[in-house]
């Protein structure tokens, strides 16, 4: 098996557990299940500093929030954020994944999946493929289409 290791952002809790699921069921794999943004960020640093390793591959929504009403977090907030950009935290996670980890830790080659109810028509054409992102599912395709498409990846 090629994806042991599996990272899922997903803000919605219900989707979140569903998608996790499935995940364990069909991959048999360990799936790591991230709501916000915030948390992303902190995971980055663990692999910065050893303390976790690199996904074998991302599957990600695209509109995460920041963080969660009430939730402690001591990363400060970015601009974009406070801008209103929230339909743009799997994007940035994406953008931050590649360009803060890449070289020393090889995550050029870890495949994206973006596994949302938005499509590749709603992200701008210079976050699309040539920056990195293996694949769109869209939710109305539901799981099994998600499936297909990760056991399609070559390598898998």
């Amino acid at each position: 098996m090629k994806y042991e290791r599996v990272l899922l952002l997903e803000d919605d809790p219900l989707q979140g557990d569903t998608i996790f699921h499935f995940l364990v069921q069909n991959l048999g794999a360990q799936v790591e299940l991230l709501r916000t943004e915030s948390r992303f960020h902190r995971y980055l640093d663990e692999i910065r500093i050893g303390d976790r390793s690199v996904p074998d591959i991302i599957i990600s929504d695209i509109m995460m929030p920041w963080a969660w009403p009430g939730e402690n977090t001591d990363i400060p907030v970015p601009d974009s954020v406070r801008e209103g950009t929230y339909r743009r935290a799997g994007v940035r996670c994406r953008q931050l994944f590649r360009d803060c980890c890449s070289p020393p830790f090889g995550t050029a080659s870890v495949p994206w999946i973006y596994f949302s109810v938005l499509g590749r028509e709603d992200i701008e054409p210079s976050e699309g493929d040539e920056k990195g992102i293996t694949l769109f599912v869209t939710k109305e395709q539901g799981l099994e289409c998600l499936l297909a498409a990760i056991t399609s990846l070559p390598g898998y």
